[in-house]
């Protein structure tokens, strides 16, 4: 038998949210602990406590950083064209797949205060997008669909996701024109 390999201080605490993402998607949130945590990685439960104190801990470092890697991948694609929309915004939610799953791996009360800061997040990014100033009730159905929509596709690689964009966009700008119709 091998001794153990020591780790720095940065690979554990990735191990443990990449194996903590893992089993928040695969097992759903409220079923993965500390425990099954250092289980799959082959380390003890109180050294997954040392790095955070909580799974909820977890759970938002996971949440942050994908965020913020979306949110990176946003601004980047938005700034290669003249007038962004919801088709790129869904085609880059697309690029998101462990983002998409990891909002869903939970239900909650704990789990659904925490979708609702992040999705908060999301959608004043939305609602600053050329084609959404002014509409605000068009901010929460544009999130609700292309999160819908997106993972749906995640979950059906045989939904056609170029036509579904196209859709998508299509749908909002006659929401739009109604939107701005009735104002």
């Amino acid at each position: 038998m091998s001794p153990r390999q020591r780790l720095s201080s940065d690979t554990r605490r990735e191990q443990i949210l990449d194996t903590a993402l893992g089993l928040f998607i695969e097992q759903g949130f409220a079923q993965v602990s500390p425990r099954e945590i250092a289980a799959a990685i082959g380390t003890s439960r109180p050294n997954v406590y040392t790095y955070f104190p909580s799974t909820e801990a977890i759970l938002d470092t996971l949440l942050e950083r994908l965020t913020a890697q979306y949110f990176a991948e946003l601004d980047r694609r938005f700034a290669e064209v003249k007038r962004p929309d919801a088709r790129l915004t869904f085609e880059v939610l697309l690029t998101q797949r462990d983002l998409l799953l990891l909002l869903q791996s939970g239900g909650g009360p704990l789990f659904q205060a925490t979708r609702a800061r992040v999705m908060a997040r999301m959608d004043e990014r939305t609602r600053n997008t050329e084609q959404l100033i002014g509409a605000p009730k068009m901010v929460l159905l544009t999130r609700v669909m292309l999160f819908s929509v997106a993972t749906a596709i995640l979950q059906n690689p045989d939904l056609d996701a170029e036509r579904l964009g196209e859709l998508i966009q299509q749908l909002l700008e006659v929401g739009f024109r109604t939107e701005f119709a009735q104002a």
